[in-house]
């Protein structure tokens, strides 16, 4: 009876290190990233997937790096953008060099329906940990509306860095649903500047 418990166990430890067990992996908060200035657009693929990120990224594709997707599988270690959780994040390149995040800070679909305060909430502790980081004000963009739902977004530059948060809700007081709640992070542009 020992040796058939020692042995499941043995077979158990042998499977969770095959399927890289979240527990041994830590929280990573890509937010760390916008402490580099300009030379965060010159990091290559190889730079940005180090051993510590891989359990949390995977190549979308399997003959080019030139995109790389948060959660990588199902047990991937939770992550966090400025101290905020993730949901989802897309890491793109262009010529070898980080081009672009798309970051998920709430979607409905994965985190569930919230409460209109809730979210309201959430929105206002974006944008002040942004504004933090910026040093400014973000500049807000006429809502619009598709589909029956708002769009709204806002914009802060910070030396190389653009940031565009944006978020979505549809409905009134009762029939409130929040959609989502997202940064799209890149390389200032200059001629697009997005503010």
């Amino acid at each position: 009876m020992k040796n058939k418990l020692a042995m499941i166990a043995g077979i158990a430890v042998f499977l969770l290190s095959l399927s890289g067990f979240a527990g041994e992996y830590k929280s990573i908060d890509l937010g760390f990233f916008l402490e580099q200035g300009k030379k965060l657009w010159e990091t290559s693929p190889d730079e940005f997937l180090t051993e510590e990120r891989k359990p949390s990224f995977k190549w979308q594709s399997r003959t080019k790096k030139n995109s790389a997707r948060y959660p990588a599988f199902s047990n991937s270690p939770e992550m966090k953008f400025m101290g905020m959780k993730v949901w989802e994040a897309v890491i793109s390149f262009k010529k070898d060099k980080l081009s672009h995040f798309d970051v998920s800070l709430y979607n409905r679909g994965d985190a569930g329906q919230i409460p209109r305060d809730e979210y309201q909430e959430k929105i206002k502790n974006v944008e002040e940990k942004i504004t933090e980081w910026a040093g400014n004000k973000g500049v807000k963009y006429k809502k619009v509306k598709v589909a029956g739902a708002d769009i709204y977004c806002e914009a802060w530059v910070k030396d190389a860095t653009a940031m565009v948060l944006k978020w979505s809700y549809s409905g009134k007081r009762k029939s409130f649903k929040a959609e989502y709640i997202g940064l799209d992070i890149g390389k200032l542009d200059p001629k697009n500047d997005p503010r």
